[in-house]
Protein backbone atom coordinates (compact mmCIF):
# COMPACT_ATOMS: atom_id res chain seq x y z
CA UNK A 1 0.00 0.00 0.00
CA UNK A 2 1.03 3.62 -0.57
CA UNK A 3 1.35 6.23 2.25
CA UNK A 4 0.35 9.99 1.89
CA UNK A 5 3.58 10.44 0.46
CA UNK A 6 3.11 8.46 -2.64
CA UNK A 7 6.26 5.82 -1.45
CA UNK A 8 5.48 2.21 -1.19
CA UNK A 9 5.13 0.31 1.82
CA UNK A 10 5.30 2.83 4.45
CA UNK A 11 7.77 3.10 7.31
CA UNK A 12 7.30 3.83 10.78
CA UNK A 13 8.14 7.14 10.21
CA UNK A 14 6.03 7.72 7.44
CA UNK A 15 2.96 6.26 9.48
CA UNK A 16 3.52 8.53 11.71
CA UNK A 17 3.58 11.54 9.74
CA UNK A 18 0.06 10.05 8.07
CA UNK A 19 -1.18 9.72 11.38
CA UNK A 20 -0.06 13.31 13.07
CA UNK A 21 -0.42 15.54 10.81
CA UNK A 22 -3.82 15.65 10.16
CA UNK A 23 -4.10 16.37 13.94
CA UNK A 24 -1.38 18.62 14.03
CA UNK A 25 -3.45 20.55 11.25
CA UNK A 26 -7.10 20.32 13.44
CA UNK A 27 -5.22 21.83 16.39
CA UNK A 28 -3.60 24.75 14.05
CA UNK A 29 -6.87 25.37 13.15
CA UNK A 30 -8.72 25.46 16.17
CA UNK A 31 -6.04 27.73 17.51
CA UNK A 32 -6.23 30.22 14.64
CA UNK A 33 -10.00 30.09 14.79
CA UNK A 34 -10.38 30.59 18.47
CA UNK A 35 -6.95 32.63 19.37
CA UNK A 36 -6.48 30.41 22.13
CA UNK A 37 -3.70 31.41 25.02
CA UNK A 38 -1.65 28.93 26.73
CA UNK A 39 -3.59 26.77 29.43
CA UNK A 40 -7.05 27.91 27.83
CA UNK A 41 -9.19 25.08 26.32
CA UNK A 42 -11.78 25.89 23.85
CA UNK A 43 -13.28 22.33 23.89
CA UNK A 44 -17.41 21.83 24.73
CA UNK A 45 -17.39 26.13 23.66
CA UNK A 46 -19.73 26.83 21.10
CA UNK A 47 -17.99 30.53 19.26
CA UNK A 48 -19.93 32.85 17.56
CA UNK A 49 -18.46 35.33 14.64
CA UNK A 50 -20.29 38.44 15.15
CA UNK A 51 -18.83 39.98 12.00
CA UNK A 52 -18.76 38.73 8.30
CA UNK A 53 -15.41 37.67 7.04
CA UNK A 54 -13.64 39.63 4.05
CA UNK A 55 -11.64 38.38 1.44
CA UNK A 56 -8.65 38.60 3.42
CA UNK A 57 -9.84 36.54 6.20
CA UNK A 58 -7.21 33.35 5.53
CA UNK A 59 -8.50 30.95 9.00
CA UNK A 60 -10.60 29.44 6.50
CA UNK A 61 -9.48 28.55 2.80
CA UNK A 62 -12.70 30.21 0.96
CA UNK A 63 -14.99 31.81 3.19
CA UNK A 64 -18.33 33.21 1.93
CA UNK A 65 -18.18 36.90 2.75
CA UNK A 66 -21.70 37.21 3.48
CA UNK A 67 -22.15 34.23 5.89
CA UNK A 68 -21.97 34.29 9.52
CA UNK A 69 -19.76 31.35 10.87
CA UNK A 70 -20.31 29.28 14.10
CA UNK A 71 -17.65 26.83 15.16
CA UNK A 72 -16.93 24.37 17.96
CA UNK A 73 -14.93 21.19 19.20
CA UNK A 74 -16.45 19.09 21.14
CA UNK A 75 -14.70 16.50 23.21
CA UNK A 76 -16.58 13.17 23.74
CA UNK A 77 -16.28 9.90 24.63
CA UNK A 78 -16.44 7.44 22.01
CA UNK A 79 -19.72 5.97 23.34
CA UNK A 80 -21.60 9.40 23.06
CA UNK A 81 -24.81 10.07 20.80
CA UNK A 82 -25.45 13.67 20.01
CA UNK A 83 -28.71 14.84 18.53
CA UNK A 84 -28.20 18.28 16.18
CA UNK A 85 -31.41 20.54 16.27
CA UNK A 86 -31.64 23.47 14.24
CA UNK A 87 -34.70 25.30 15.16
CA UNK A 88 -37.00 26.55 12.03
CA UNK A 89 -34.97 29.50 10.03
CA UNK A 90 -38.10 30.43 8.28
CA UNK A 91 -36.46 29.37 5.00
CA UNK A 92 -32.85 30.32 5.51
CA UNK A 93 -29.96 28.51 4.17
CA UNK A 94 -27.60 26.91 6.70
CA UNK A 95 -24.74 24.38 6.60
CA UNK A 96 -23.74 22.30 9.88
CA UNK A 97 -20.41 20.32 9.24
CA UNK A 98 -18.87 17.37 11.65
CA UNK A 99 -15.73 16.37 11.27
CA UNK A 100 -14.35 13.42 13.77
CA UNK A 101 -10.40 13.52 14.22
Amino acid sequence: PKSALGHGAPGFGEEAFDFLYPLAIMNATMDSLFHTEPGFTTYNLLHHNRFLVNASDRRVVKPNIDDLYSASYLDLPSDTVVAFHVPDTDGRYYVAQFMDF
